[in-house]
């Protein structure tokens, strides 16, 4: 009896950067995944997002940030650059910064995305962000739910199909995860901690939607400097504040 080949697609986990994160996440990021970086303000969530990139980026993989009506890129350069993982010298070579705002202001998510979809053909990325998408939220008119979930559906068919690792990133409420839009995403939820002794820590929530195995819950790191998101046990300067 002859034994058929195994029919499973193998998926490739992709380190984050960030000690501690690749074991709650089941070993890393799922390549191609489309993922919601989600919580409120300062909460850490573009740090860590961007953390992510230049981790993984590369000449022949870029990265694409795209901005919406969210920090104006060049504050938002300025303030990653007090990090370790921030190399200015990578920005326009591997790492891409484009701000897409006069598609927002026109009011039509349609515009939008074509505008995503012309600079995904420029740059051929392996990574896109776009920040911010409560930006985008606020563009939705009409019926505003069912058509910020079409949307949200379309760019994550058009991002999956052209095979890119994709973040949306936006501050969210706790109460808005019962949204229908955080059905096509994993969701990450970031917050910062209660916790007065560790004054710099956030909490990282993964909610996947996807099977994958991962840590249910939340759990702490801390953003420090020079370097970013780390696990509060093994951040010194956190564990004698």
């Amino acid at each position: 009896m002859v034994e058929r080949a195994s029919s499973r697609v193998a998926i490739r986990s992709l380190k984050t950067g960030v000690p501690g994160l690749d074991e709650v996440l089941g070993g890393g990021l799922p390549e191609y995944a489309f993922s919601m970086i989600a919580g409120g303000p300062g909460a850490g969530k573009t740090t860590l997002v961007q953390q992510f990139i230049f981790a993984n980026a590369t000449p022949e993989r870029p990265a694409l940030y795209i901005t919406v009506l969210g920090e104006p890129t060049l504050k938002l350069l300025r303030h990653q650059q007090q990090f370790s993982f921030f190399d200015i010298e990578r920005i326009g070579k591997d790492i891409h910064f484009v701000n897409l705002g006069e598609a927002v202001i026109t009011g039509d998510l349609d515009d939008l995305l074509a505008a995503i979809k012309t600079e995904v053909e420029r740059v051929r990325p392996a990574f896109v962000v776009v920040d911010s998408f409560r930006a985008v939220a606020r563009t939705a008119r009409g019926n505003a739910i069912a058509e910020l979930e079409h949307f949200v559906q379309r760019l994550a068919i058009q991002l999956t199909t052209w095979e890119i690792t994709s973040f949306l990133v936006g501050e969210h409420r706790e109460s808005d995860i019962d949204n229908p839009v955080f059905t096509v995403a994993d969701v990450w939820r970031c917050s910062r901690s209660g916790r007065a002794s560790i004054c710099c820590a956030r909490v990282v929530s993964a909610v996947p939607t996807s099977p994958r195995p991962s840590k249910r819950g939340a759990s702490r790191w801390s953003i420090c400097d020079p370097s970013i998101y780390r696990s509060t046990r093994r951040c010194r300067s956190c564990a004698t504040r």
